[in-house]
């Protein structure tokens, strides 16, 4: 973005939207929406790996130094190098977005990023606009004391939280989700799936100025003392083959994984349907398996990423297939 004044060209900061929320609480879907959404606007969406958002087939134009071209014009680049190298490589590019949307990890602390974009050297270049946070409603219930800590924490950062999965809920349990959110937060804004005004245009005409600092920093400032670091809270590990496996080998996997396993999510190479790509997702005890068109030219295998607690046995029951 530029303006001039007088003979000077000034080039105003890019800002930057934070998507934050606990594992599973659609991120994915969230992200995809927005990158739908674009209409001729150019959007950097930073993730933590390729894999951590599901961009259709169609829409991917080519990839090249670590970042995917899509075809709407957008970008989507990893940040498994550094989140200050990456804004600072899209920056770099030929045709500057218009603005900077970052995926947190679910897993993560979403503090230690305010604190990197919070950097006076960037500050000029690309500025944090608008913290939104998604929370699953239905698993709301059946998160450990652990896990609300961390989500308690992604809450207080927040301008924003959207209630997903919202609509299988109870008036009283909806009610419910909400009172939690505000007991965190009570200045956020709350929107759940049947909003329509949360969309792109909306998250980047509103910013953390117009819409009044709401993060709760004393909550944060209190919670942030608490909440262990992911490495100490989840472990993480990886079913892979290039071997097919059966719907019924898979499933006998699935059925084995204790409680404790709150994430999972990759592709998937089936024996019955050889030529075809499936994206599998696990959220809890939710499993979702749907296709992602053909290998084509790339090698067919099953990659998939797991993630549990520390006090589970999920890792020995997955090598055990490998």
């Amino acid at each position: 973005m530029t303006e001039n004044k007088g003979n000077t060209t000034v080039v105003s900061a890019i800002p930057i939207i934070l998507i934050a929320g606990y594992l599973g609480s659609g991120k994915t879907t969230f992200l995809n929406r927005l990158l739908s959404e674009a209409q001729g606007q150019r959007l950097a969406i930073l993730v933590n790996d390729f894999g951590a958002i599901n961009i259709d087939a169609n829409l991917i134009d080519g990839a090249v130094d670590g970042v995917i071209a899509l075809q709407n014009g957008c970008i989507c680049c990893s940040i498994a190098s550094g989140l200050q190298g990456a804004i600072f490589k899209v920056l770099k590019r030929e045709q500057r977005p218009d603005a900077i949307i970052i995926e947190a990890s679910g897993a993560s602390n979403p503090g230690e990023v305010l604190r990197i974009l919070s950097d006076s050297a960037m500050q000029d270049y690309a500025a944090l606009e608008i913290v939104v946070t998604l929370l699953d409603c239905e698993r709301l219930p059946t998160y450990t004391p652990e896990e609300l800590k961390l989500i308690k924490l992604q809450l207080a950062y927040s301008n924003i939280v959207f209630l997903s999965k919202s609509l299988s809920l109870s008036g009283d349990a909806q009610v419910a989700a909400e009172g939690f959110v505000s007991s965190v937060n009570p200045r956020v804004l709350l929107f759940n799936e049947l909003s329509s005004q949360i969309n792109l245009e909306f998250l980047l005409g509103a910013s953390t100025r117009t819409l009044g600092q709401q993060g709760n920093s004393l909550i944060s400032d209190g919670l942030q003392m608490q909440v262990p670091k992911a490495e100490e809270l989840f472990r993480s590990w990886i079913y892979e083959s290039a071997s097919p496996t059966t719907e019924a080998e898979f499933q006998k996997l699935l059925n084995e994984l204790p409680s404790e396993t709150v994430r999972g999510k990759g592709f998937l190479y089936l024996k019955e349907y050889p030529d075809s790509k499936f994206v599998f997702q696990l959220v809890g005890k939710n499993a979702k398996v749907e296709p992602a068109g053909n290998w084509g030219m790339q090698m067919p295998h099953s990659k998939i990423v797991f993630i549990a607690l520390q006090n589970s046995n999920a890792p020995t029951i997955v090598e055990a297939y490998n």
